[in-house]
């Protein structure tokens, strides 16, 4: 039953690192900015991640964190100061 779950979280994860890709790109080149949907994917990814009930499937939280781009983008923004705008 833990699998299944945290293959359903992270086939969830995934869509979503995609489709916020996608929107963000799309949005570039329209020049108008994106709010991309705050860490869920990565949220849904560290939870399955965490889940799972392989041995060794916590090494994968890195590459979610890395694949989702909500984090290294909010990081980015802090960072710059455009969170305060």
């Amino acid at each position: 039953m833990r699998s299944v779950v945290a293959l359903l979280l992270g086939g969830l994860a995934i869509l979503l690192a995609i489709l916020q890709i996608a929107a963000a790109i799309s949005a570039r080149r329209q020049g108008r900015s994106y709010s991309l949907v705050p860490f869920l994917g990565a949220v849904l990814g560290v939870t399955a991640c965490l889940i799972a009930p392989w041995r060794h499937s916590a090494y994968a939280i890195p590459l979610v964190l890395v694949v989702d781009p909500t984090p290294l983008t909010f990081a980015f923004v802090l960072v710059t100061g455009r969170l305060t705008r």
